[in-house]
C-alpha cells in the first residue's frame, strides 16, 4: 500500500475530532478520537479511551480538542526537523458549538 500526496507550493494542515460523551455506560469514560492530513493525505490518526469521566457532551469535545491540540504541536515540530515549516494556520474542526466557544474565549463560562 502507498500513499502520495500532491506537490503544493503551501503546506496546509487540517485537522479533526471528535468524542463521545458517556457512551460506555458501564465506565462513562469518553472516547476521543482525531485525523491530520497534511494537503492531499491522512498522516495521523488516533481514537482512544480517555482515563477521566466527562460531565458534559462540552467538556467531552473540548478535552478531544485539547488532544488533538498536542497533536498539532508534534506535527509542528516533525515538520520542522524535516526542514518544512507550516505557513497557515492549522484548523482543527469539531462538531459542538459550546466547545468551539469555549476553545476561542476560554474565560467563557458554558
Amino acid at each position: 500500500m502507498e500513499i502520495f500526496y500532491e506537490t503544493k507550493s503551501q503546506l496546509q494542515v487540517h485537522g479533526y475530532m471528535d468524542a463521545n460523551w458517556a457512551y460506555n455506560v458501564s465506565d462513562r469514560r469518553l472516547t476521543s478520537g482525531f485525523m491530520f492530513s497534511f494537503g492531499s493525505g491522512d498522516v495521523s490518526w488516533s481514537s482512544k479511551k480517555q482515563p477521566t469521566i466527562a460531565l458534559s457532551s462540552t467538556e467531552a469535545k473540548y478535552r478531544g480538542v485539547a488532544i488533538a491540540a498536542f497533536e498539532v504541536v508534534w506535527l509542528q515540530k516533525l515538520l520542522s526537523d524535516f526542514g518544512e515549516s507550516v505557513d497557515a494556520p492549522v484548523v482543527i474542526y469539531c462538531d459542538n458549538i459550546s466547545s468551539i466557544l469555549l476553545v476561542n474565549k476560554p474565560g467563557l463560562s458554558c
